[in-house]
């Protein structure tokens, strides 16, 4: 680098967010599909934020889907800009994937920054009501077709731990783009189940869930939806210790939630705006009310909270990753 780039580099990275912003773009990436949940928020963010970041500058979002949302975190840790101009919705499981797939992924999720989490919640694993299951101890005993996007997604390892650790009869058929594709194969019939968030059943599925047409049979998280008293939690089904520890792991996903990340590198005091803007938006009037008209809920959780959580996941013992990882079929 010529000593007079440095020097524009340098001088760039040192002008305050208000002058920084000003006249800039931020992109969001979306790493699912289309129609979901991820996509959702990152829309409202992009239309909320421009007019909080300081600087007022315009807010885009991009899908970028791929490699169970692998895509998206490889692709803001190595490619886009680390000066605050790009930001990205990424899966829930993005550190567990990362603890598992070390070798797949290129990415560190413990050195990004995240702004903050729009909600926390629980994905939950419903089944079509004329498949006659009802429980969790039936799904032991019937088998059932659940369709997955790619291995790193919770569509799919979630229903890999039910069958591979708690003994759940599932073929798990892999291949859609996201979890609006997944939800049209169950309604067609393609396939009988179906793991997403209860936020994401909600905001797309209310009135499959009021007429009773899904079942929620488990739910995945550290603690139980408010809505759901009565379906269990997946770490409560396990039997022994160690099959305990690795479903608290793999649980881990749903106290990030749909959070909203910066690339590492970002100056602090960009990172600082960012998460008030965040912090403004999520209580904004006008912002509630639209989160409302789309039937959507917002649990906000700060972004230095979200990220404490993210270094507890990749503090787990070797042992413990070892064995979610041989648990789940992953392979590293």
């Amino acid at each position: 680098m010529s000593m007079s780039l440095l020097l524009a580099t340098t001088a760039t990275m040192a002008q305050p967010p208000a002058a920084f912003y000003s006249g800039k773009t931020i992109t969001i990436l979306i790493g699912a599909g289309e129609g979901g949940a991820y996509s959702i928020y990152g829309q409202l963010a992009a239309e909320y934020l421009r007019k909080l970041v300081p600087g007022n500058p315009t807010v885009i979002v991009q899908s970028m889907p791929g490699a169970g949302g692998i895509k998206a975190a490889d692709y803001l840790a190595n490619v886009a800009p680390k000066d605050g101009t790009a930001l990205a919705m990424l899966l829930d499981l993005a550190i567990v994937t990362q603890v598992l797939e070390p070798r797949t992924v290129r990415y560190d999720l413990s050195k990004f920054s995240v702004i903050g989490s729009f909600i926390t919640d629980n994905p939950v694993v419903m089944v079509r009501a004329d498949t006659g299951v009802r429980s969790f101890a039936e799904l032991k005993n019937k088998s059932l077709v659940v369709g997955a996007s790619g291995k790193g997604s919770q569509t799919y390892a979630h229903p890999a731990l039910l069958k591979e650790v708690l003994g759940a009869n599932l073929r798990i058929v892999t291949g859609y783009r996201g979890s609006a594709d997944i939800s049209l194969a169950l309604e067609r019939g393609e396939v009988q189940a179906q793991s997403a968030t209860w936020v994401s059943w909600q905001a797309r599925h209310a009135d499959w869930i009021r007429r009773k047409e899904i079942i929620p049979i488990v739910q995945v998280g550290l603690k139980k939806e408010p809505d759901l008293p009565d379906v269990p939690l997946m770490l409560e089904l396990a039997t022994n210790v160690s099959d305990r520890q690795v479903l608290e792991l793999m649980s881990s996903g749903s106290q990030i939630g749909r959070a909203l990340f910066a690339p590492p590198g970002v100056p602090a005091d960009r990172v600082a705006a960012l998460r008030t803007a965040f912090d403004t938006m999520v209580k904004d009037r006008d912002f509630l009310e639209a989160v409302a008209k789309r039937k959507l809920v917002v649990g906000p959780t700060p972004g230095a909270e979200v990220q404490a959580i993210v270094h507890s996941v990749v503090s787990y013992s070797p042992a413990v990753i070892e064995r979610a990882r041989a648990v789940s079929g992953v392979k590293d």
